[in-house]
């Protein structure tokens, strides 16, 4: 088993790197535009410390 992943890592290591490294810079900005909000919303400070109460 461990010889089989040694083949398949050196097979197609530098596939497997491109893939990561697109994925992992995909994943980040796609979070930093879906959760992104450049104001606090109204109230949102009593919110937190009523959550902080319960």
């Amino acid at each position: 088993m461990k010889r089989k992943i040694q083949k398949i890592i050196q097979r197609y290591g530098k596939q497997i790197c491109a893939m990561a490294i697109a994925a992992g810079t995909l994943s980040v900005s796609y979070c930093r535009t879906l959760f992104y909000e450049p104001k606090q919303p109204d109230n949102f400070q009593d919110f937190l410390e009523k959550r902080k109460k319960e």
